[in-house]
């Protein structure tokens, strides 16, 4: 409690009005998410489907009616507004308020949050701050809003100390999602990171690229999720693609390959001269 009175005790009266701003944007974001069909216009008109019946067909399953009504509350609550086109026959537009923009901003990076790891011992050790549970409550939030997400899946996080678990436990959370996409991605320690610190001190064993590749196996023959899946690894192996239940057989088999023949000094050699994500 200290701590937060220091930071109140240090916002000034402007640091207040954008803060305020701020969590009012958050508030109206939320109240959005909950009626249903709000998200679809929203995303329809900012992709140009400015006009009535445009909107209609953009928005499948909506009736007139619907859309009519939820036009109208858009409008009220400032997030839309209704423009009329000089001509004939005339024309209504709808276009996104400076207030819907920021909200709509808010909702696009709500479906880019990576969560790593499904597995509670790896988040609480890289200190994300939210449990298995929580990743199951606010992916079905997105769900119910009909928002589409993706999840990450960060290979190699927990070290050797805890690799199979992380691997199991996270596709069986990954499992009880609908993401439109999984992603993984290799762990690479870069100088002033705290888990390349604890390494140096004995505290994280990383793993090797053998190691990483039979972790990122056992996700993925766990992983049951219907998806676009896209992996980024130091090989040249191609497993990014649509349709992943379909591909599995294939790519389980190209990662089976790579852990009996592929190069891993070359592998650990390309890691390691990596200056960037």
């Amino acid at each position: 409690m200290e701590e937060i009175d220091e930071i109140l005790s240090a916002v000034t009266a402007k640091d207040a009005h954008v803060l305020c701003h701020e969590v009012m944007s958050i508030t109206d974001t939320m109240d959005v998410l909950r009626a249903k069909w709000n998200v679809e216009i929203l995303t329809a008109i900012l992709c140009g489907q400015t006009r009535f019946r445009d909107m209609q067909s953009a928005v499948k399953g909506i009736s007139e009616k619907v859309l009519s009504d939820r036009l109208r509350q858009l409008a009220d609550d400032k997030l839309i507004e209704k423009q009329e086109c000089y001509g004939y026959p005339q024309r209504v537009e709808y276009r996104l308020t400076e207030h819907g923009k920021r909200l709509y901003g808010i909702i696009y990076q709500m479906t880019e949050w990576g969560v790593e790891s499904g597995d509670d011992w790896t988040l609480k050790r890289i200190n994300k701050g939210y449990t298995s549970q929580d990743i199951l409550e606010q992916c079905h939030k997105l769900e119910k809003a009909g928002i589409q997400y993706w999840m990450t899946f960060l290979n190699g996080v927990a070290g050797r100390e805890h690799s199979h678990e992380h691997a199991v436990n996270s596709a069986k959370i990954f499992n009880q999602c609908k993401p439109m996409l999984v992603g993984t991605g290799g762990l690479t320690l870069f100088p002033g990171t705290p888990l390349l610190e604890e390494a140096e001190r004995g505290e994280f064993t990383p793993l090797t690229e053998r190691e990483l590749m039979q972790e990122l196996l056992t996700f993925l023959e766990l992983l049951t999720c219907d998806c676009e899946q896209n992996t980024h690894h130091t090989s040249s192996m191609n497993l990014t693609g649509p349709d992943f239940l379909k591909r599995k057989p294939q790519i389980l088999e190209t990662l089976r390959y790579g852990i009996e023949h592929f190069d891993m000094d070359k592998l650990t050699r390309i890691r390691n001269n990596k200056q960037t994500l």
